[in-house]
């Protein structure tokens, strides 16, 4: 699997989920908004009446980089993207005629980066066990590549979390995950986490389910799944594909009130385009 790192935009995220899911949400009657929220509504978690009443201006994002949906980033918004589409084709699926699914789009914090002390430290550490690290690369390299398999192997053709990216149907039991990418980013692009969430008003997932739901052929419900279909492929590939970009995947759900899954990947702040 390839990860082809670029400059985009998170606005160009919002408008690309907006068409795919137009038709389904209008035949479906679902409400569905997709929204940034800016680090000073993070802040103010308990608004008073006065800012209520103010017009609602523009989500920021961390200080200097002005609106959120225009932050000029760092990543693969292909994969990006082919999370996000599984997780709101999801919630669009089990949520009934009448419900709410929303795509929340945030900027968390900065990603520390070690002081120079740490790094002397770790070179130190790294110079003084060199065999050590040669072995860890080749467990390391292992385990890359098994998940990079597994992904393969278990994806079906066709699969939403694939839907967009045809050439993987043609991936084999070799594969290996490396980047490409046109041009280098920045030098000194500071890195920032990045939120995801999708939540919905569907069936929500039974506790004990929550912490399978993301193994291969693991479904939260087989009634629904019978009636809805799906191979319970899904999930796990959003899983693999977060952990591919050295992020993760989680969920909360209350059964009868519904569903919100979320992804923090680490994108850089690219200032010029």
């Amino acid at each position: 699997m390839n990860l082809e790192e670029r400059e985009f935009r998170l606005g160009e995220i919002r408008s690309q989920i907006i068409s795919i899911f137009d038709k389904q949400v209008r035949e479906n009657n679902i409400k569905f908004t997709v929204s940034f929220v800016g680090t000073d509504s993070i802040e103010s978690t308990s608004p008073d009446r006065h800012s209520l009443e103010r017009p609602r201006l523009p989500a920021l994002g961390p200080l200097g980089t002005g609106r959120l949906k225009d932050m000029c980033l760092w990543g693969d918004q292909h994969r990006i993207l082919q999370v996000i589409i599984n997780l709101v084709s999801n919630s669009l699926k089990f949520t009934p005629a009448g419900g709410k699914v929303e795509l929340r789009i945030r900027c968390v914090s900065e990603v520390e980066t070690p002081s120079d002390e740490s790094r002397t430290s770790s070179f130190s550490n790294r110079n003084s066990d060199r065999a050590g690290r040669s072995r860890h690369r080749v467990g390391s390299g292992s385990t890359i590549s098994a998940q990079s398999k597994s992904i393969a192997n278990v994806a079906p053709k066709g699969g939403t979390a694939l839907a967009i990216n045809p050439l993987d149907d043609k991936a084999t039991p070799h594969v290996h995950i490396r980047e490409r990418s046109p041009t280098p980013p920045p030098p000194n692009a500071k890195s920032y986490i990045f939120e995801f969430e999708v939540e919905d008003t569907g069936p929500g997932i039974a506790e004990h389910m929550q912490e399978k739901i993301f193994e291969p052929f693991v479904q939260g419900d087989l009634g629904l799944s019978k009636k809805f279909g799906g191979t319970g492929l899904g999930l796990s590939i959003c899983s693999q594909l977060a952990k591919l970009m050295g992020g993760s995947i989680g969920l909360r759900s209350t059964v009868g009130v519904g569903t919100t899954f979320t992804m923090h990947i680490p994108l850089k702040y690219v200032k010029d385009r």
